[in-house]
């Protein structure tokens, strides 16, 4: 064969997230806890904002107006780009906990939960042009 072929490739993912956090919760002082909380909220602000974005998009006829997604905003969603926009696969694993005193958080989770199942996409082959098979 005088034609070279292209390799297909992959990535995985794993994203740990954390809940979003309360200062006061945490038990924790000093500028670098603030810090930190603060970082870790600004990442699930964004990510949400991605998911409502996404969710959008999916539920918009064809030829409408598309909502800017802010992938951009945050390095998570960043990380997160390439699974989110349809070039691969994206699974999400929401866990609860059974106290009464999370419930707000729980249902925080939930919405993250249900945004991400109304994302539609069609995951695309990644090909490599320089490999050789």
């Amino acid at each position: 064969m005088s034609t070279v072929e292209r390799g297909r490739y992959g990535r995985l993912v794993l994203v740990d997230l954390a809940g979003s956090e309360r200062l006061k919760d945490t038990g924790s002082t000093g500028r670098e806890a603030v810090r930190e909380t603060g970082s870790i909220n600004k990442s699930l602000f964004t990510l949400g904002q991605v998911l409502a974005a996404l969710a959008q998009r999916s539920g918009s006829a064809r030829g409408g107006t598309l909502q800017h997604v802010p992938y951009r905003d945050s390095k998570l969603t960043q990380l997160l780009w390439d699974g989110l926009r349809g070039g691969g696969r994206a699974l999400m694993l929401a866990c609860l906990g059974p106290l009464r005193g999370h419930a707000e958080e729980a249902l925080s989770t939930l919405h993250f939960a249900a945004m991400a199942q109304r994302i539609k996409s069609r995951p695309v082959i990644l090909l490599d042009p320089q490999a050789l098979c």
